[in-house]
């Protein structure tokens, strides 16, 4: 690679008139990687800027909702009150046969 910046060679060659493949092509060349390049090119405005942080799609929220403690609590609660009942019927039915009923 040279030894100007690759931040500074694109520059250099912008403002020779050069387009934005014809300046990629020159950086990749001098050994700069791809990712450098593509945010040379995002900062002069010559393309969209990377993405670096991992947008979270709807299933990716929804997964770390369900995992949750809060969530996790809730549904643990809510199964002991939906189970309560039949439990406790059980129970009586259980001490009804114990006692001969």
């Amino acid at each position: 690679m040279s030894q100007i910046a690759p931040y500074e060679r694109a520059r250099q060659l912008e403002a020779q008139g050069r387009s934005p493949e014809e300046i990629r092509a020159t950086l990749l060349r001098e050994g700069a990687s791809e990712d450098d390049v593509a945010v040379v090119l995002g900062s002069l405005g010559k393309l969209a800027n990377p993405q670096t942080t991992v947008v979270p799609g709807p299933l990716d929220t929804v997964g770390r909702v369900a995992k949750s403690r809060v969530t996790l609590t809730l549904v643990f609660a809510g199964a002991v009150l939906a189970l309560s009942p039949f439990l406790y019927l059980a129970w009586r039915f259980w001490s009804a046969y114990r006692e001969g009923r």
